[in-house]
């Protein structure tokens, strides 16, 4: 990959949207726009685009004396343009992960349903739901990129939304890794970041303006595009997940299981 700070390597391209990832920035791009529910620092609530980045920085970007929201403004501005959603990581973007999920329809659910999952993982930042507060830790996170194919009504999106962090959640709770802070087996990291991508749809409950689909009223596990968007969230992070623990995971277990004894 060049290095280049605009030049791109694709990781996925379907006919809805494309996923390319540079040396410092990965963008989740639809052809058009879509629904948006995130809680990320730009952009972040819910807002209609078709971009999506994940920017890569390091401990030297974000510098004590650096508002870490005004540089993230220009560096989406610079590599990416105006608008959009945006967040930060300090992850290696080589080692991102892209999984995807489909379910094929039936009688009672006749529509394909498919959904796309982007994560990177960095778990050094690594806690437990429910530890204590207190200072970051160096900025490794899970950022979670998703689309799912069906437009959604913004019950079915919350709901889908919480159906992404459950799945990251599972996959990191499988790896057995302990908190930083409490030495208990983590759950995520101290800041996470999630993105859904979803058509936008003009009919249904809590239509908005753009396609004529119908908004789906809910998205739990019993649903197909609860069911795609589990399935794919969950194969990018365990992949993640396994690939963080290969490089640095070892070390990390040994020096908390030092510090807090051999509990988690």
């Amino acid at each position: 990959m060049s290095d280049e700070p605009n030049a791109r390597s694709v990781l996925l391209a379907t006919d809805e949207l494309l996923v390319e990832r540079g040396p410092d920035v990965l963008v989740m791009r639809t052809h058009v726009p879509h629904e948006c529910v995130s809680f990320a620092p730009q952009g972040g609530g819910l807002c209609v685009t078709a971009v999506v980045a994940n920017h890569g920085v390091s401990s030297e970007d974000l510098a004590l004396d650096v508002d870490p929201l005004r540089f993230l403004a220009e560096r989406h501005r610079a590599r990416v343009g105006c608008g959009g959603v945006a967040m930060m990581t300090a992850c290696d973007l080589r080692l991102a992960q892209v999984a995807e999920a489909e379910e094929p329809g039936s009688e009672a659910s006749p529509r394909r349903v498919r959904a796309v999952a982007v994560a990177t993982v960095g778990l050094s930042n690594l806690l437990r739901a429910g530890d204590p507060p207190g200072p970051l830790a160096p900025v490794n996170t899970i950022n979670t990129l998703v689309w799912v194919s069906a437009p959604l009504s913004i019950a079915a999106r919350l709901e889908a939304l919480s159906l992404v962090a459950e799945a990251r959640t599972l996959a990191v709770h499988e790896a057995g890794l302990p908190s930083r802070r409490s030495g208990l087996p983590g759950s995520g990291t101290g800041t996470d970041c999630i993105a859904l991508l979803s058509p936008v749809a003009t009919v249904g409950p809590h239509a908005a303006t753009g396609s004529a689909s119908l908004a789906v009223p809910w998205a739990g596990k019993h649903t197909p595009e609860g069911a795609v968007i589990g399935r794919a969230v969950y194969g990018a992070v365990a992949a993640g997940v396994a690939r963080w623990r290969g490089v640095h995971g070892q070390h990390l277990v040994a020096a908390m299981r030092a510090h807090f004894g051999p509990r988690g």
